[in-house]
């Protein structure tokens, strides 16, 4: 199994790997699979995002790689506002599957992989 953390990973083959990204989400969305991915990265004052890790896996190697995928295809994102205060911002994001993600987060709640 390919390094999903490896920024050249399929790089060589650009159009395959689209075409397979699209296969593979067409499938899951077809499917009865569920599931949730959480994915933790950074973003430069520029937008560029970078160390993606998955914080917690969904369980399914498909629904991880759709969704570390989903965060490398929408880089970079917009630029951090001029006037925000740091040079880089960390983001945790979860990525839900054929399930619907909860309403609201209450101030006590925490997010997937926080310590309580």
């Amino acid at each position: 199994m390919a390094d999903l953390s490896d920024p050249q990973c399929g790089a060589d083959r650009p159009g395959q790997v689209t075409a397979n990204a699209g296969r593979r989400r067409r499938r899951l969305t077809a499917s009865n699979t569920t599931g949730r991915a959480t994915l933790t990265f950074t973003i430069a004052r520029d937008g560029k995002i970078s160390n993606i890790k998955i914080a917690e896996p969904s369980g399914d190697a498909e629904l991880d790689r759709v969704s570390f995928n989903a965060l490398t295809n929408a880089n970079p994102f917009e630029p951090l506002p001029k006037d925000y205060p740091q040079e880089e911002m960390a983001m945790t994001v979860s990525f839900y599957y054929n399930e619907q993600p909860p309403a609201t987060l209450s101030k006590d709640d925490k997010p997937a992989g926080s310590a309580k």
